[in-house]
């Protein structure tokens, strides 16, 4: 292990129920023989020293019987044990992640980002990690936002609405595409007060991972953002609508 290397850590612990699907989400196809994971891995492997990818028990037990860390040589499996939200499944990877100096988190189902985007993320949030805590993300300009980033003049996020939680979007406004990074020192002690200090979701009472990031910003950790122009980078694969539209958009780019 490096201690100064990238870390991707990708929670993805879903049943992939809403899709129909009889496997984890992570793992349902989306061109032949290549499932949600196959394609993130290889956005994301080129760039990291490390991939977490954290799992319920039941996807744990399929990506076992199907020698994923065999298949993949920089993957390594952890599991959140009750599915109780995103930051909760971030911070269960812990004990893998704290070796490394950078934490890059990536959801389980944006099989659009761009390695640009990726690259630009680096680049982005290594450039001024020698000013202190850094936190770093892109935000793209959508329509209709389930989540929508409130930012300050000076670049703080203020708030962060979010349409599961009961927080009512405007018509457009500026959301993430699931991609964003941290830098390790100091992080789990600040989970820890995060923890001690916020409540649950007030709809879901899940313990989030997108309010942990303005109570980072508002602390004063270093906030960078930049713009994705592509807003399809942003879609995750929530519903078969969702699915169908990346296996034809996929299945386009390979005839």
């Amino acid at each position: 292990m490096s201690a100064n290397g990238i870390v991707c850590v990708i929670p993805a612990a879903g049943r992939g129920s809403r899709l129909g699907a009889v496997c984890p989400k992570v793992f349902v196809e989306i061109v032949e023989s290549k499932t949600i994971f196959d394609i993130l891995y290889a956005k994301i492997e080129p760039f990291v020293e490390q991939i977490v990818l954290v799992l319920s028990p039941d996807g744990l037990k399929y990506a076992e019987e199907h020698s994923l860390t065999v298949k993949y040589d920089k993957l390594k499996l952890a599991v959140q044990e009750y599915p109780i939200g995103m930051g909760d499944a971030v911070f269960a990877a812990s004990s893998v992640w704290k070796h490394f100096s950078q934490l890059m988190v990536v959801w389980g189902d944006q099989v659009f980002l761009s390695d640009r985007s990726i690259r630009c993320l680096i680049d982005t949030h290594i450039g001024a990690c020698d000013r202190g805590r850094q936190l770093t993300l892109p935000l793209v300009f959508v329509n209709n936002p389930y989540v929508e980033y409130c930012i300050s003049p000076n670049g703080e996020i203020m708030d962060i609405l979010q349409s599961r939680e009961g927080d009512v979007c405007g018509a457009t406004g500026f959301s993430d595409s699931g991609l964003f990074m941290l830098e390790i020192q100091c992080l789990e002690a600040a989970w820890s007060l995060y923890r001690s200090e916020e409540s649950f979701g007030a709809v879901t009472s899940e313990v989030n991972f997108l309010p942990f990031l303005k109570w980072l910003s508002l602390k004063g950790w270093g906030t960078r953002t930049f713009r994705i122009e592509d807003a399809r980078e942003a879609r995750g694969i929530n519903t078969t609508a969702d699915l169908e539209f990346f296996r034809a958009l996929y299945k386009g780019d390979r005839e």
